[in-house]
């Protein structure tokens, strides 16, 4: 019976098509000469083209019925004819239109306002205008996350020119270096909120600054090439509140909201508060997406030549993989896999907790020195089961082998900046120097271990996504450790000279020391 309806089905829809015709012909001015440029359409439909070099038209696919043509142009008269389209028939018809005066209705173009940033104090340490840096700085200010409904950083990274997605996992590349996301700075400072592979949450970013080119001398290593620095939403004096929801393909849901205002009557104690929240929106069939977001911020005036900030974020992932989900594929073929193809089992889990805590206290010393502390902790505690291609796709089975992987990490950073900085003159160059040291200790550990498993191979055309069985022995593992921990702590000395000779040239010299420490501990590996 199916095979009839679908021989019927066939049958009319070839009928359908037969039974369109055309229509052609020629447009000419009074003086009987061709006219390029001028729109043929039929009223009340979306059929319509336009005039060649020589005045010449063609439209085919026309339903059976009877049309308006309506044919006009800037700088001619529009004229109009009632034709009928019968079938399998192409129908000539041929307008002489009349030259008058067109006056095109007025366009009001309104430009909106995209705020960047003209100062940064969080890349220089100094509160330097942007124009003044010989250094590449492009700012997505906050105007522009919400204007496009930003919500990542692989997202918001796209207005930054010469800036791309280097890897699944979280990294960029900078003018061909690449810098990981766990490089990252919080208004200025290491230690990023998110683990590595999680698209960071824009919720409570007020700004991103986008540094391109070398900026080791006050950050140090892993930026090679450039690094990027979110600035987060801060406390405001005013009440204010700001909140929205959208939606979207795939199940997209998003929401977030945040509070700003003064807690005592001179308003010297002042504080931002809010929350994100997402869930869905991945193209990858079967893939759970969801994360949320706590941020808080509070500023503290002591006097008018010291200020304290506190800044508190907490976030929850629980999603299939804190990685953008793999695709493999056949030799030769890069398209060999449907883009929604999931690789991982049902058990495929990414579930982890972060928090991250700063402190900022600034005390102008006078009206040129100042002296600055910056301080931060962050941990991040995650279980993941995840699993990996091992192989290409084999072209007689359409299946793929797999490795599955398990783990729990917890990663705790502590960081330390102190500095200072002020201007004074040589001669003719005026001079903005800043002096500080730094410190920076991660330890990242997997307290329950290390194990990596051969699992099933799945079909690319028909996966059948049970949970691959995990050996009870670990001498069957492709890699286990029941234990590992990798410690790294910098400790750094800087100096930094910008320096302005009149009001053309400008340049910033600096020097940095850097001591490093890693250590690698790990309990009953095995290959």
């Amino acid at each position: 019976m199916k095979q009839i309806i679908l021989i019927a089905s066939l049958f009319i829809s070839a009928a359908a098509i037969a039974q369109k015709s055309s229509i052609e012909g020629t447009i000419y001015t009074e003086n009987e000469n061709p006219i390029q440029g001028i729109t043929i359409q039929l009223e009340g439909t979306r059929l319509a083209t336009s005039t060649d070099i020589d005045g010449h038209f063609f439209l085919n696919n026309i339903p059976v019925g009877s049309y308006v043509v309506v044919a006009s142009g800037v700088g001619y008269q529009a004229k109009s004819k009632v034709i009928n389209i019968d079938a399998n028939k192409t129908v000539v018809i041929s307008f002489q239109l009349v030259s008058q005066s067109n006056v095109l209705s007025e366009v009001t173009v309104t430009a909106k306002k995209r705020l960047a940033i003209g100062n940064t104090s969080s890349l220089t340490r100094t509160n330097t205008p942007v124009k003044d840096l010989p250094q590449s700085i492009q700012s997505i200010s906050r105007s522009t996350i919400d204007e496009q409904q930003l919500y990542t950083v692989d997202e918001a990274i796209k207005n930054v020119a010469g800036v791309n997605v280097s890897s699944n996992y979280g990294s960029y590349s900078f003018r061909g270096f690449i810098t990981s996301s766990g490089s990252f700075l919080t208004n200025g400072m290491k230690g990023t909120l998110f683990p590595e592979g999680v698209a960071n949450s824009l919720a409570n970013v007020e700004s991103i600054e986008v540094l391109r080119g070398p900026s080791a001398i006050l950050y140090g290593e892993n930026a090679l090439g450039g690094n990027v620095n979110f600035v987060t939403k801060q406390p405001k004096k005013t009440t204010t509140a700001n909140a929205s929801l959208s939606t979207g393909s795939f199940g997209l849901f998003r929401t977030q909201a945040d509070f700003t205002g003064s807690l005592n009557k001179n308003k010297s104690l002042y504080y931002v508060s809010g929350l994100g929240f997402e869930n869905g929106g991945r193209v990858t069939k079967d893939w759970k997406n969801q994360n949320a977001l706590l941020f808080t911020a509070i500023k503290w005036e002591a006097n008018p030549k010291t200020n304290i900030q506190l800044n508190a974020n907490y976030n929850y992932n629980n999603s299939t993989s804190n990685y953008a989900a793999d695709l493999p594929f056949k030799v030769g073929d890069l398209f060999s896999t449907p883009v929604n193809f999931n690789i991982h089992g049902s058990d495929a889990l990414f579930k982890g907790n972060s928090f991250q805590l700063q402190t900022q206290m600034h005390h102008q010393v006078n009206k040129k020195w100042g002296v600055h502390l910056l301080a931060g902790y962050a941990k991040t505690d995650a279980k993941r089961t995840y699993y990996s291609i091992g192989s290409y796709v084999n072209p007689v089975t359409n299946k793929v082998r797999r490795n599955k992987s398990i783990s729990r990490m917890q990663v705790p950073t502590t960081t330390l900046n102190l500095y200072t900085n002020g201007v004074f003159s040589i001669g003719k160059i005026k001079n903005t120097l800043t002096v500080g040291v730094d410190y920076n200790k991660e330890n990242g550990t997997y307290p329950e271990g290390f194990g990596i498993y051969r699992a099933d191979s799945i079909s690319v055309t028909n996966p059948d996504r049970k949970p691959s069985i995990t050996p009870a022995d670990p001498s069957l593992a492709r890699y286990y450790s029941s234990y590992e921990k990798f410690t790294t702590e910098t400790m750094g000395a800087y100096l930094q000279n910008q320096f302005a000779i009149g009001g053309k040239w400008k340049g910033v010299v600096g020097l940095r020391f850097n001591h490093y420490f890693n250590r690698y501990r790990a309990d009953s590996v095995s290959y």
